[in-house]
């Protein structure tokens, strides 16, 4: 299991769902750590699945701003260590991707239609 693990729990439908989040970046280093490699297909779902939610964020008129391995949680509902490989078998249906930090995001909707936003270096706060 990863250390500095998220937990979101929730009351639906009179029962309690705990899913767990890791962020991006502590499973790139968990792998780096183990000198492996995230099997392709995996990497292929979670990418998909982060251009799905920029693409959603788009669409309602939001830029994030500080899009970072940091800021993705992943989210797996194994617990198990060989979760992070893919089961054909199992699919993904326990695994996604959520965005936070939205510290520097713009809500295109209080601009003009013709704003033009240009990215920058410094640091949001």
């Amino acid at each position: 299991m990863l250390a500095g693990i998220h937990v979101r729990t929730c009351l639906c439908a009179r029962a309690i769902v705990c899913v767990l989040f890791v962020s991006l970046l502590q499973v790139i280093n968990a792998y780096r750590k183990g000198n492996k490699k995230m099997d392709e297909p995996l990497v292929m779902f979670y990418a998909i699945e982060l251009l799905r939610a920029v693409e959603a964020m788009h669409a309602a008129g939001v830029l994030h701003g500080d899009i970072k391995p940091d800021n993705i949680l992943i989210r797996d509902d194994d617990s198990s260590d060989s979760s992070w490989l893919y089961a054909p078998s199992q699919g993904f249906g326990a695994k996604g991707v959520e965005l936070i930090d939205y510290g520097c995001a713009i809500d295109r909707n209080m601009y003009p239609e013709d704003t033009v936003f240009v990215g920058r270096r410094c640091f949001c706060v």
